[in-house]
């Protein structure tokens, strides 16, 4: 470059100057597409394994919850006691007509 800065071709000729500058930029571009293609790959295995830690999770929440045979047996017993205790209280008789209770002292 330095010939051919001495014999004159880079003075006053703005042809060279536009293909060193077109040079460069397609350098600097190139350099960003490629980082830019890294970071979405890097971006895209992350993501697959989130993807895959996620589904894990949700394999063992649905493996947790309540059968619904289990769910109705439980509110039916629920029910039953409930029933019982309702009976009871029904067939107990008001304080008002009960005599005062007697406290040992």
């Amino acid at each position: 470059l330095y010939q051919l800065y001495i014999k004159g071709i880079f003075n006053g000729n703005p042809i060279i100057y536009q293909c060193i500058a077109y040079v460069n930029n397609f350098f600097l571009g190139g350099w960003v597409v490629r980082n830019l293609q890294e970071s979405m790959k890097s971006l895209r295995d992350s993501d697959d394994k989130l993807a895959s830690k996620v589904q894990s999770i949700e394999v063992l929440v649905a493996g947790t919850y309540i059968k619904r045979d289990d769910f109705d047996r439980t509110v039916v017993a629920l029910f039953a006691k409930l029933d019982k205790i309702e009976l009871k209280l029904d067939s107990k008789q008001n304080k008002q007509d009960c005599p005062p209770a007697k406290h040992c002292a």
